[in-house]
């Protein structure tokens, strides 16, 4: 089988290989089916840290034949996506996307923001490394031109994978929020990490990476420690570094934050938690901003519906060293620590055909901007041998937009 292997250190060992070596951000309903298999306790990995290595989940999925019948539909969702990496099916795939008039979105899962393009990718992987080159062609709105987003290169020995390439990413507990790491629109990196099990900290992992921002900045250096110490409880901790500032204005150099969530006690298999994420400049006297949120999720025959409501609060006057920070711009870092006051309602629905239903209802004011509202709703079917998404995306602001926008994804 061709594949590659990431062996876990301590007590994980893999006993499969994998062709794909990720659960990578795409896919908001996967993400749902794993939160609640995580929340119902039949995941022993921490799910806050995206693109999440399926070797992870190895010794979960080999122990899911104890499920009850109420999460099998999100059991067999997680295990097909699961062989899939393992026999390499659909390593190759061809997309085209369109966007009437492309709005900012930062939430898990996104779709590509880019006035139009198309892409195609192929993947291979060996027994210690693999690669996936993707090349595209779009309109992001500002210029035309060839795209090698979403390409890289891994190689592993034990524990240890080392990684370069454009991978989005997203670390952090929050769906329509982010306060630790969001690159939508990827960037250039290099990343190494080192995933092992212990009493103390449960199925842990540390990573490190070096990306390339090219702005204001021309590097970020990012460390993130993730563990999950208890059944219910899992959490991460991060820090950020901001490297070669270009000139002398003052802009944040350092960001530390933590992120958790409190699996709550189920009630007629109907899952549910609690999640927080803090971050903070560390030249900041007091806290700099604050998510917390709730979500649920229950299954009823082969259908399913998650709801998630999400607060986030900043403080004023440690946002003012963020104003012109690339960061938090719309191209490169979606993270959303400049949002001073906002909440989020969004709701996930799998039919059992197959068919998926994205809704969102979300307000918000930025640092030195008028509050928004933002509406979306998306539809996802399998058409074509393929996946056909649609969507709405309307802002109301000052100058309100609405945005008609489609996917199609064909994989081979």
């Amino acid at each position: 089988m061709k594949s590659l292997v990431v062996l876990l250190g301590g007590c994980i060992v893999c006993k499969q290989a994998f062709a794909s070596p990720w659960l990578e951000t795409s896919d908001p309903f996967v993400r749902s089916d794993l939160a609640a298999l995580s929340d119902s306790g039949r995941v022993n990995s921490p799910t806050n840290h995206f693109p999440m290595l399926w070797s992870m989940l190895d010794s979960s999925i080999s122990q899911f034949n104890v499920l009850s019948s109420s999460l099998n539909s999100e059991y067999s969702h997680l295990r097909y996506r699961y062989q899939a990496a393992q026999l390499e099916r659909g390593n190759r795939k061809f997309a085209v996307i369109v966007n009437s008039e492309p709005l900012v979105n930062n939430a898990f899962g996104r779709e590509s923001n880019d006035h139009w393009g198309a892409y195609a990718s192929y993947e291979m992987l060996k027994p210690h490394y693999a690669f996936r080159l993707t090349t595209g062609y779009s309109d992001d709105g500002e210029d035309r031109d060839i795209r090698w987003q979403d390409s890289y290169l891994a190689l592993n020995t034990g524990g240890w994978v080392f990684s370069i390439g454009t991978l989005p990413r997203w670390w952090g507990q929050g769906w329509q929020h982010n306060l630790v790491l969001n690159t939508h629109e990827s960037v250039p990196e290099i990343s190494l990490s080192y995933t092992s099990e212990n009493n103390w900290l449960g199925v842990w992992s540390l990573e490190t990476l070096v990306s390339d921002v090219d702005d204001i900045y021309q590097y970020q250096w990012s460390s993130r420690l993730i563990s999950k110490p208890f059944s219910i409880l899992e959490y991460g901790l991060t820090y950020h570094q901001w490297l070669k500032p270009i000139d002398d204005s003052d802009y944040l150099d350092e960001q530390v934050t933590f992120d958790a969530k409190l699996s709550l006690p189920s009630v007629c298999d109907f899952y549910h938690s609690v999640y927080v994420e803090v971050a903070s400049d560390l030249r900041a006297s007091q806290l700099g901003a604050l998510l917390f949120g709730w979500s649920g999720f229950i299954p009823f025959d082969k259908y399913s519906f998650r709801l998630v409501i999400e607060r986030q609060q900043g403080r004023d006057d440690d946002l003012h060293v963020l104003t012109d920070m690339k960061l938090f711009n719309d191209k490169f870092m979606r993270n959303s620590y400049l949002v001073e006051d906002g909440w989020s309602v969004s709701g996930y629905v799998q039919l059992a055909n197959d068919h998926q239903i994205e809704a969102t209802y979300q307000e918000q004011t930025q640092y030195q901007q008028q509050g928004k509202e933002l509406y979306q709703v998306s539809y996802r079917l399998p058409a074509l041998s393929g996946r056909l998404t649609f969507g709405v995306d309307r802002e109301q602001s000052e100058s309100s937009q609405t945005n008609y926008w489609s996917n199609y994804e064909f994989r081979f």
